[in-house]
């Protein structure tokens, strides 16, 4: 089951990374603006599709999914 779950989670995402691929790519550009305008300042949202919020919600969270993993006994 978790394999047709990640299966149908990857088919969503690369249909939807056809139509919000080029707002992913002003996402980063923006940043990198910010970041050589005002290195020490705060970085402002910018605009960021429903599956780039999704890829951010994954980095965020991924040590916390170690965890979660099949293996997780012999991590430790």
């Amino acid at each position: 089951m978790p394999k047709i779950t990640v299966g149908l989670l990857y088919c969503a995402m690369l249909n939807v990374y056809k139509s919000q691929k080029d707002s992913l790519n002003n996402h980063w550009r923006e940043l990198e603006v910010q970041k050589k305008t005002n290195p020490d300042g705060p970085l402002q949202p910018t605009s960021l599709g429903s599956l780039g919020r999704l890829y951010l919600l994954f980095l965020s969270n991924l040590y916390d999914m170690q965890e979660f993993t099949y293996n997780f006994r012999y991590y430790f």
